[in-house]
């Protein structure tokens, strides 16, 4: 019994120590918890993803160098905060997550990366400058953080990129090379693959016009010929599908729409493309209406529209001619903020569309001022004479666009802008200022050389264009080579004779003294004095009209069959019995030429056309009386609208004659500018006999006395023919604007007309020079370069009719001239 109660005694015991232990571990455990959630205790702090070295510096540096692997910071809440907000702030990681372990708080810091290099290879197709943008516009730079997001969606862009260019088998591969101190290297791998070729073109539902027909209008073809299939891309079908309905509806289908156009890809790199039209009906014009307050002006709308008749097929090409033609007459009446806009009333049961023109004149502008800026150096009133529009009256457009066109040919500044400021305290008042760019500081160039006839060169000139800010110029260049002295002094002004009439004057001073190039034929002293008036006609034509004094002193003359003709008709005979000729000539001449120049570029043209003729007759002169006419034509075709590739053509003719012989100073030579590539410079033409003097003072040639240079002759044709090549097809990018290949063949020939045969004199046939040249042709290619140095010509070319005795110069070249 007393076993028994012991025994109870003990399990009651055993259970309340039992119960009380549980309690506490509970309350221990409760209070736990709720210090947890009240205290926020930081038990745990790993940072996963951070180097050691920055682990040990970051605890060290926040908790005291207190060890990491467990803290207790009740009483540093406040730090650990701003540790974590440090931690963002300096956007060292990109996630903080707080999770419980065994009731500890831990707290994950993945840091972020920099870039520190991206490489790229692969890419021959894709431009480094399209590549280094792309970058850009994902901050995908060096020294900034990785964002793998962004990577994404350069991979995504980059897949388009070639997509669009109808390379559907090009790959991208982006991979990351963690370096060291996390920093990161992009490593951009492309496979371009090849442009799929288009094999074949489809179209469906075209009833009216033959699939042949409408295909010609794209610019992608699907030849047979392999070479000429057209390679794919995505904006060549957009724009070849809006030519498609363009062509329908400029024939009257205004109904006519693109059902749907899809592509079929193949394994061999292949395209389908498949389009399917809606034709629907053709359509006549019904009649043209005018809408608006617009009843003082509809005589000359009615004029404007006479390119458009009644009952006509109709074309939407030619009513958007005309709304251009109405839009330009508002604004030139001053009506400056007019809208014009086009509603077709369409009648689906007769086939017709009648015509609205919706006119909104707004209101009428006057102009209140005209202003200049930017001119420092050029006064106001100078300026204002060129320009039409005259204050006070109606702003006219089209006078605006022509007194910019005035500025930009005064050729004083490198660019001509014009805005017009609406005056918000003036009603109905507009002022318009023009923006000049003026040269930042007058030409000074000087410059070393190397030709291959003549050596080194040297050359330079200081030029000063709107001297006294009036507009005059004044140019003095020197020009030195082994054989060469010149010496050129040139002004001219404008605006001489009531603001229209120019004056120009040139003074000119050339010494040729052959030593070291071809033999030559005589020495030269030359100078000129010539002045002429420069009377515009219409817009870019110039008629120059002067006179020309020259002195001219020739020396050092062999004696020479075109000298010896020359001096016997002025009655100079006796002059040909000394072994050395000199001889001096003062003439005076007169001067008539005609200009037009609307080239879009003064180095490099794309288009336009030049044209100069000169006439030149001497007078007061009875023996010596003679003219000599040039007329050089330059003309650039682009072949392509962006202007890409471009064929220009060059004609050269010059002819001279004279009452007695035509003076062989005068003679046309192919030299210079007029040189036929592949030929030695001024060896292309009649050559010079030496003459003998008998012991019975008789004349007659010297056997085989024929020399190497031409003397030249009274007519001379060149003609040049160029295909410029696209920049980018040849040169990087960092070339584009300052160079130019292109493919030519020249052709021509310098004659000497006689008026007598030599054979007439002689009896000898075999020295009638009227036989002894023939018409000249090459073929080559060329390379033109702005340098630093100056101006750089290259050209390789291969005669292809010649005559045997014929001096060929394949490769030339020049630096320090211009071209």
């Amino acid at each position: 019994m007393f076993t028994n109660l012991q025994e109870k005694s003990a399990l009651k015991k055993s259970f309340f120590l039992q119960y009380m232990f549980i309690k506490i571990v509970l309350i221990f455990v409760l209070s736990c918890t709720i210090n947890v959630a009240q205290s926020d205790v930081f038990m745990n702090l790993s940072s996963k993803n951070f180097p050691n070295m920055v682990k040990e510096q970051t605890f060290k540096s926040i908790f005291f160098n207190i060890s990491p692997q467990n803290i207790h910071v009740k009483r540093e809440n406040k730090r650990t905060k701003n540790f974590i907000h440090a931690l963002f702030h300096e956007n060292q990681i990109s996630h903080i997550e707080n999770t419980y372990e065994d009731q500890m708080d831990v707290v994950v810091g993945e840091q972020k990366l920099t870039i520190e290099k991206i490489k790229c290879r692969g890419n021959k197709f894709l431009n480094l400058t399209v590549l280094r943008k792309k970058l850009e516009k994902y901050d995908i730079r060096v020294g900034s953080m990785l964002n793998e997001k962004n990577i994404l969606l350069l991979k995504r862009d980059l897949y388009r990129f070639y997509y669009f260019f109808g390379r559907y088998n090009a790959k991208v591969s982006i991979e990351l090379e963690i370096l060291p101190y996390d920093n990161v290297s992009i490593n951009l791998t492309l496979y371009e693959g090849d442009q799929f070729k288009v094999h074949e073109i489809k179209i469906f539902g075209n009833n009216n016009f033959c699939s042949k027909k409408l295909k010609n209008l794209f610019s992608l073809n699907d030849t047979k010929k392999s070479w000429k299939k057209s390679g794919y891309r995505e904006d060549n079908l957009n724009s070849d599908l809006q030519k498609l309905k363009s062509f329908y509806v400029n024939n009257g289908y205004i109904r006519f729409k693109i059902d749907h156009a899809w592509i079929n890809l193949t394994e061999d790199k292949g395209i389908y493309i498949n389009v399917r039209v809606k034709e629907g009906n053709q359509y006549k014009l019904d009649k043209i209406e005018f809408y608006g307050k617009i009843n003082s002006y509809l005589k000359r709308l009615n004029q404007l529209i006479d390119d458009i008749s009644y009952n006509s097929t109709f074309q939407e090409e030619k009513v958007s001619t005309v709304q251009k033609k109405i839009e330009n007459f508002f604004r030139s009446c001053g009506y400056i903020g007019s809208i014009i806009k086009i509603v077709y009333r369409i009648d689906d049961v007769r086939n017709t569309v009648r015509i609205i023109f919706n006119i909104d004149t707004g209101e009428r502008y006057y102009v209140k001022k005209i202003e200049f800026s930017g001119n420092s150096s050029i006064k106001n009133e100078i300026l204002q004479k060129k320009i039409p529009q005259i204050e006070g009256k109606p702003i006219n457009m089209d006078l605006v666009r022509v007194g910019q066109m005035n500025l930009v040919n005064t050729d004083l500044f490198e660019k001509v802008g014009y805005s017009i400021i609406f005056l918000p305290n003036l009603k109905n008042q507009v002022k318009i200022i023009y923006r000049v760019i003026e040269p930042k500081f007058n030409a000074v160039n000087f410059g070393v050389g190397v030709g291959k006839e003549n050596g080194v060169n040297y050359h330079g000139n200081v030029q000063k264009k709107n001297c006294l800010g009036v507009g005059n110029s004044i140019k003095f260049s020197v020009f030195r080579n082994d054989d060469l002295r010149k010496i050129d002094l040139f002004f001219s002004n404008p605006r001489y004779i009531q603001d229209k009439v120019g004056l120009r004057s040139r003074m000119f001073y050339d010494s040729s003294i052959h030593r070291h190039s071809l033999p030559s034929l005589y020495d030269q002293r030359t100078f000129h004095f010539n002045t002429s008036f420069s009377f515009p006609i219409v817009e870019k034509n110039i008629l120059d009209v002067g006179v020309e004094i020259t002195d001219n002193r020739i020396f050092n003359m062999d004696p020479q069959l075109h000298i010896w003709r020359y001096l016997m008709s002025i009655k100079k005979d006796s002059v040909i019995l000394n072994d050395q000729i000199h001889y001096e000539v003062k003439d005076v001449s007169l001067n008539i030429g005609w200009n037009l120049e609307d080239l879009d570029d003064d180095i490099f043209p794309r288009s336009g056309k030049k044209i100069s003729v000169k006439n030149k007759f001497s007078i007061f002169n009875i023996n010596n009386q003679y003219f000599k006419s040039t007329l050089d034509f330059k003309k650039y075709f682009p072949i392509d609208l962006k202007k890409r590739w471009i064929f220009s053509f060059r004609t050269i003719l010059g002819l001279g004659d004279s009452r007695n012989d035509f003076p062989f100073y005068e003679n046309f030579h192919a030299s210079g500018e007029n040189i036929i590539r592949g030929f030695r410079s001024d060896t292309v033409g009649p050559k010079s006999i030496l003459l003998k003097i008998n012991r019975d003072g008789s004349i007659c040639p010297k056997p085989n006395s024929e020399k190497q240079r031409s003397t030249g002759g009274n007519f001379m044709t060149m003609n040049i023919l160029e295909l410029i090549f696209p920049e980018d097809l040849i040169f990087s990018e960092k070339f584009h604007g300052n160079t130019r290949a292109s493919f030519f063949v020249d052709s021509g020939t310098v004659r000497k007309i006689w008026r007598k045969k030599v054979s007439e004199i002689w009896n000898e046939e075999a020295l009638n020079l009227e036989e002894t040249d023939s018409f000249k042709v090459s073929t080559g290619i060329s390379l033109r370069w702005l340098s630093p140095i100056g101006p750089l010509t290259f050209s390789y070319s291969i005669p292809i009719k010649y005559l045997q005795k014929d001096k060929f110069e394949k490769f030339q070249f020049n630096v320090g001239k211009t071209w």
